[in-house]
């Protein structure tokens, strides 16, 4: 079984703000007569910015087998379940209900491609990686009440991904 590297928190960060900022150029170059094009965009630019939020505030999801659990931003206490079928993120809360994406998914599809450009060696030293391109900007700092959290998120979510490929 082959070892997996996971991210640390400054390298979610920054797959946060790499798709954040996808996601605007994307927006900006986006048709003006367009207006679904436009709309598309700007609900996946809003979904990034909220999961960034999200994330820089200190609500990391928990790892669940092969899922993740999310914590609500208007529920305190309450979580969302976010599972992969064929490829996508599904969410169980209301957006998720509608087929939106989301602040929810928007996270969860950070949080693994932050993984994949790990495994694949994509990542500067500034981030935590060896080896990749040393010029992007470093990620904002993260504002975290206890990073203890964010190292048992990461052991937990790098033991569900090890759990994942031995199946």
């Amino acid at each position: 079984m082959t070892e997996l590297t996971f991210p640390t928190t400054a390298q979610i960060a920054a797959a946060l703000e790499s798709l954040l900022d996808t996601a605007q150029r994307t927006y900006d170059q986006a048709d003006r007569q367009d207006k679904e094009e436009r709309a598309f965009w700007r609900r996946q630019r809003n979904a990034y910015i909220n999961a960034q939020a999200d994330f820089l505030s200190g609500r990391a999801p928990l790892v669940a087998g092969d899922a993740y659990l999310v914590p609500s931003a208007s529920r305190p206490g309450a979580y969302h379940r976010c599972w992969r079928e064929g490829g996508v993120w599904i969410c169980s809360c209301e957006a998720g209900d509608q087929g939106i994406f989301h602040r929810h998914t928007a996270l969860i599809s950070a949080i693994e491609y932050a993984i994949d450009l790990v495994e694949q060696g994509m990542v500067g030293e500034q981030d935590g990686g060896e080896g990749a391109d040393p010029e992007p900007e470093p990620p904002a700092p993260v504002r975290l009440d206890d990073e203890t959290k964010v190292a048992s998120l990461v052991e937990r979510l790098a033991a569900a991904r090890r759990e994942r490929v031995a199946a």
